[in-house]
């Protein structure tokens, strides 16, 4: 009887622990989280394998709003905002309080908000090309985005 109680308990305890760990946490209250794990053993003996981290986020009452299946999580400084991106190096935006995607996860880079807007790129650009960038403006009650402007092919 003494070994099932320790066995339920231990699974109980095991059941209930914590799977992530806290990174840093938000002005708007949510935290980061992230797990890390060991890669794929590599071929060669002088390199040892690299580990893999996935992020996600934590909302103030300790619910996951955002699974950690993603390789940054990056604030906009836009409360409740965030540049999420993919293991495909692949970025988008989410709304943690309403735990939705605002954009699809299209874009090379999605640079910080200033002033509601942010320089968006489609995809990787040859140097001092601005052929693929746009500027996404932001309503910020609504957190509505809007495509304002695409720029023309302008090369240096």
């Amino acid at each position: 009887m003494k070994k099932f109680i320790i066995c339920c308990s231990l699974l109980c305890s095991y059941a209930f622990a914590q799977e992530y760990n806290t990174g840093l946490q938000f002005k708007d209250g949510f935290t980061a989280i992230y797990y890390s794990r060991a890669g794929a053993p590599t071929s060669s003996l002088f390199k040892t394998p690299e580990s893999i981290t996935r992020y996600g986020l934590l909302s103030k009452e300790k619910k996951i709003v955002l699974p950690m299946r993603y390789k940054a999580v990056m604030s906009t400084y836009e409360p409740g905002i965030y540049i999420v991106q993919d293991t495909l190096n692949k970025s988008g935006l989410y709304n943690a309080c309403t735990s939705k995607f605002i954009t699809a996860m299209d874009y090379y880079e999605i640079e910080l908000f200033v002033d509601g807007l942010a320089v968006v790129k489609k995809q990787k650009e040859p140097t001092c090309s601005f052929a693929h960038r746009f500027i996404l403006s932001i309503k910020s009650k609504t957190h509505e985005f809007l495509r304002i402007g695409i720029s023309k092919s302008l090369s240096w």
